[in-house]
Order: structure tokens, then sequence, then C-alpha cells
């Protein structure tokens, strides 16, 4: 069996990234609202270490680059499309073992970051918004 190359053919990535979205979606309303698409954005900060100015743009940015249409809400669909961004980016080892990680800890129960790591990725995020 070969390796999927592209997130359209990863079957297997493609079924966690929905089961994500389920998850994602506390008020199962069907997309993800504002609130709980930075909960998701916390959540993937807390969960990888990973470097390149594309990926921490699509991560800081999730809201805009997820709502392609821009309504304020994010389908299931567009989900797919931002999901797909961030398996290009990271390759299909790492954005498997992140999204893993990422499922097996996504609930209404979720804790934050430890306010140590958090303030660690803030500052990352911030550094980088400054040289934009």
């Amino acid at each position: 069996m070969s390796v999927p190359t592209y997130y359209e053919e990863d079957k297997e990535a493609r079924q966690m990234a929905a089961t994500l979205f389920e998850k994602l979606d506390t008020d199962k309303s069907g997309y993800l609202s504002t609130r709980e698409l930075e909960k998701a954005r916390t959540q993937l900060l807390s969960k990888i270490d990973a470097s390149g100015d594309a990926f921490w743009d699509s991560v800081d940015n999730m809201g805009t680059f997820a709502d392609a249409n821009q309504d304020g809400e994010v389908e299931l669909s567009e989900w797919h499309d931002f999901i797909s961004s961030l398996y290009q980016i990271m390759g299909r080892r790492k954005f498997m073992g992140v999204l893993q990680r990422w499922v097996g800890k996504s609930s209404t129960s979720f804790n934050p970051p430890s306010s140590k790591k958090a303030q660690r990725l803030r500052a990352e995020l911030d550094w980088r918004n400054q040289r934009l």
C-alpha cells in the first residue's frame, strides 16, 4: 500500500479531520463558530512544535484561512480545505502525529496549555506578527 501524498487522497487523515471537526463543534450546529475556532487554535498550538513561516501564518490566521467565504462560520468543506494546507506544509507523518494528539485531546473538558507554555506560544506569535 502506498502512502498518500495529498490530503485529498488520504482517507485516514480526512476521517480524522472530520472527527475533529465534530468534536470541535461543541454546539452541534454543523459549523465552527469564532469561539470554537479559537479553541481549536489554542489546542493546535499546545500540540505542536513546528517551524516555518507558512505554518505559523496558517495557524496565526486560522479564522481567516479556514473561513474561506468569510461568513463567520467554518463549514466542514472549508475545514477540509484549511486542514489540507496544514497537511501540505507539515508533511503526512508530522501532520498525522499532530492530528492524532489533537483528536485525542479535543473535548469539552479541554485544559489549555500550562501558563508557561501558553506564554511561550504567545511570545512566539507576537514575535512573528511583529516581523510581518
